[in-house]
């Protein structure tokens, strides 16, 4: 088996849990990890204020993987408020149509459940069938307390 993690991160929360999954993963299947880069850095609050605005894209690095290549493809990203445009621009670049999806968010605040209902019901649109979700609040991440949330998430992934 063969899959993909590929993830947006700005403060280095989400890429941290694509390093664990990655590793927890690369035990048992075959792991490529692929960062989501925006052509321009711009600062955390110049995102935010971009994050409320549904469904906006920004430009983004072209993607080196190709999801069609994988078996599996995990997708992750910072929730913020409504939207997270780095995340959005790939999802319009990339075919996920009849993909396996793992989906992985990192967040801080509130409403992640809502978030996480709204990117299921987008990817659902794609074409793309989510099998297996996890949801890491900052706090867990940075306290190393997500390893355990981190192997169910992959022992759900490889599920048959």
């Amino acid at each position: 088996m063969k899959v993909l993690i590929t993830f947006f991160s700005y403060t280095g929360n989400t890429r941290k849990v694509a390093e664990s999954l990655a590793s927890v993963l690369n035990e048992k299947v075959d792991v490529d990890l692929e960062e989501i880069q925006p052509t321009r850095h711009q600062p955390y609050l110049y995102w935010l204020i971009l994050s409320f605005i549904p469904k906006l894209r920004t430009p983004i690095k072209p993607p080196k993987a190709n999801p069609s290549q994988y078996d599996l493809v995990c997708l992750g990203l910072p929730k913020w408020t409504v939207s997270c445009p780095p995340i959005n621009q790939y999802l319009k670049e990339v075919n996920l149509r009849g993909k396996t999806l793992g989906l992985f968010i990192t967040y801080g605040g509130f409403d992640e459940r809502r978030y996480l209902k709204q990117m299921i019901k987008l990817l659902n649109k794609k074409g793309a069938r989510v099998k297996a979700t996890l949801l890491l609040k900052r706090r867990w991440i940075k306290e190393g307390k997500a390893a355990e949330h981190i192997r169910r998430y992959c022992n759900a992934l490889l599920e048959s």
